[in-house]
């Protein structure tokens, strides 16, 4: 299904056959992509502003495949399943729907594809086989990944705004830390609000702003890394927790907060 502004749905069309469909993401276009399944078989869908659906295409002796982001040119990141445990590989398809590679360009290899943004640029990680494990790294429109400067095994970036900045996670020292990356690969600590000791951070913006929660309260951090607490909702009353999912670039913050005589409720800093 989708949403207009108004709030009115459209179902979105099955491709024939298949009686099954998630969809993962949409653009200011209105283009969505996901999938589609028959029995165990799942692969990625596009479907334009109508609802209609197409098949992406696949990578040779690929035996399934998923499309979880698409930017507004239409260009959609996901992975491709090959024979085997393990065998998944991240691809990108352009807007006129041909499909590469991200770990190489000539064969799959072990890669995450998580964020695109408008100008192409793709957050992931991805194996080195020459020093072992898996490393944040990212991808220019025109090529496969490139470790991030500095990435220790283990390390990811999941996020990437329209500017190239980076969000992700790697080791520095003992400690796993949450961190930007700028489009120059220099690294900033993202660290909790002063008085917590643990931070989770979500979503990053066009201003190199980015929310989440520091212990059990939601945050904002600067360009600097340093997190401030978000405002109850309802001064006065008991805060169970809350949280910031997501920013846009107006500076908007969507979540959610939970008092202790009050449910769940969703909530937007404004």
């Amino acid at each position: 299904m989708t949403w207009d502004a108004s709030g009115a749905a459209k179902r979105l069309q099955e491709p024939e056959g298949y009686p099954q469909s998630v969809v993962e993401d949409i653009n200011n276009q209105h283009v969505s992509v996901g999938t589609a399944s028959l029995y165990s078989t799942t692969w990625a869908v596009r479907w334009d502003r109508d609802g209609r659906p197409t098949f992406l295409e696949q990578p040779p002796n690929s035996v399934g495949s998923l499309a979880t982001r698409v930017n507004d040119s239409g260009e959609i990141i996901g992975s491709a399943r090959f024979l085997g445990a393990g065998n998944t590989s991240a691809v990108r398809w352009d807007a006129s729907g041909k499909v590469m590679y991200l770990g190489s360009s000539t064969f799959p290899s072990p890669a995450t594809a998580r964020d695109i943004n408008n100008r192409g640029t793709v957050a992931g990680d991805t194996y080195e086989s020459v020093a072992g494990g898996y490393r944040a790294a990212r991808a220019l429109r025109c090529c496969v990944f490139r470790v991030m400067p500095g990435a220790s095994d283990g390390s990811v970036a999941y996020e990437v705004n329209n500017r190239d900045v980076f969000l992700g996670a790697t080791k520095i020292g003992d400690r796993i830390e949450t961190v930007r990356w700028d489009n120059n690969g220099g690294t900033v600590v993202m660290k909790p609000v002063p008085g917590t000791s643990r931070r989770n951070v979500h979503a990053l913006n066009d201003a190199g702003l980015a929310v989440g929660t520091s212990d059990q309260r939601a945050a904002i951090w600067d360009v600097n890394g340093n997190a401030t607490l978000l405002p109850d909702e309802k001064p006065g009353r008991v805060l169970k927790n809350s949280m910031a999912q997501t920013i846009n670039n107006a500076g908007r913050i969507l979540g959610s907060a939970e008092y202790w005589d009050v449910p769940t409720r969703a909530v937007i800093w404004r």
